[in-house]
């Protein structure tokens, strides 16, 4: 039986083969995940974002967002299991691999278990300044305390192959936790993928 695809079915098939070639011709070390029934896909990179002890909405939703724009695998939660909304997110948590732990040993097992590096956000005696770093370590999970607590404990940077921190130059000495993980992210993506997808929006098919 003869299938006619319809126009958005093409152009959907001719970006994704034109992005899989890009990857391709690049060397970038991704993937594409696809959702064949909304006739979108994203790039993913070997990344991982774990915000601890998150309690405020709008710094777990900003976080999530940019976790997602730039291309992180998977969006991980531990502590109170946070409630967030279609309509805040933007429809973001649809689009992410999101894991929930009760507690930091339940996710650190899991991370280990799929070979992530994890690199603590945290301005502290053991953290370089990011301009510091030449490249992240791969696959990487991000780990980004919150505010309401004591940010990312020691103990944890003590698991961490690399303790980085921002450099800042005001008098405040401290960025919004949210703010300084999209930083971090955005960082992420210049040292170890680049320029050549910073341009790249995977629902609109523009590369």
């Amino acid at each position: 039986m003869l299938t006619i695809k319809t126009e958005k079915e093409i152009e959907f098939e001719e970006k994704l083969k034109e992005v899989q070639e890009k990857i391709k011709k690049y060397k970038l070390n991704a993937e594409i995940k696809v959702f064949p029934e909304r006739k979108i896909f994203r790039v993913v990179f070997p990344l991982a974002v774990l915000a601890f002890n998150y309690t405020k909405q709008p710094n777990l939703v900003t976080l999530l967002r940019s976790s997602e724009a730039f291309g992180a695998k998977y969006f991980i939660t531990v502590g109170i299991k946070p409630q967030i909304s279609e309509k805040i997110s933007v429809g973001t948590k649809k689009w992410m691999d999101w894991l929930h732990f009760e507690t930091f040993d339940e996710a650190y097992n899991w991370l280990k278990k799929e070979g992530f590096k994890l690199v603590s956000l945290e301005i502290s005696k053991k953290s370089v300044p990011i301009f510091e770093v030449e490249k992240y370590p791969e696959p990487v999970c991000f780990i980004i305390g919150s505010e309401k607590t004591t940010g990312v404990p020691e103990e944890i940077q003590e698991k961490s192959e690399l303790v980085v921190r921002i450099p800042q130059y005001g008098i405040v000495g401290s960025l919004n936790t949210a703010t300084a993980g999209s930083i971090l992210l955005y960082d992420y993506i210049q040292k170890n993928v680049r320029v050549e997808l910073l341009n790249f929006k995977s629902r609109n098919f523009r590369v």
